[in-house]
């Protein structure tokens, strides 16, 4: 059975998560229940770099997406540290949108794309 291994990075020490494909996979990219996992798997590092995560975009509105998981990152104080999120996904590749600096995109290993949408507030 293959695994997906995603290895997050907490402070100093890194947490290996390890998940059958079969929970990823669906008849479509991104299931409401995909959805759930994987917030919940990233939520640690999101909070210590300052962000809060809120699912946004089709797998909200319809439950399920065929393109990609949308994500808004929330500023929860005034030191969040987007680099120090991108540090913490060691086996996931971050491409910043050349045209809009609010929009960060990640590739699973999986090969499945996350885009998280960075909230600008006042901070």
């Amino acid at each position: 059975m293959e695994r997906v291994r995603l290895s997050i990075k907490q402070r100093r020490t890194t947490k290996v998560v390890e998940m059958k494909i079969e929970d990823f996979l669906t008849e479509t990219n991104w299931s409401y229940d995909d959805a759930k996992i994987f917030i919940k798997q990233i939520s640690d590092i999101a909070h210590q770099s300052g962000f809060d995560i809120e699912l946004i975009g089709s797998v909200k509105s319809r439950g399920k997406s065929q393109n990609d998981l949308d994500l808004l990152l929330i500023p929860i104080h005034r030191n969040h540290d987007i680099e120090m999120l991108m540090l913490g996904f060691d086996n996931m590749r971050f491409s910043q949108d050349q045209v809009r600096n609010d929009l960060l995109m990640l590739e699973l290993p999986d090969g499945r794309h996350v885009d998280l949408f960075i909230q600008d507030y006042l901070y």
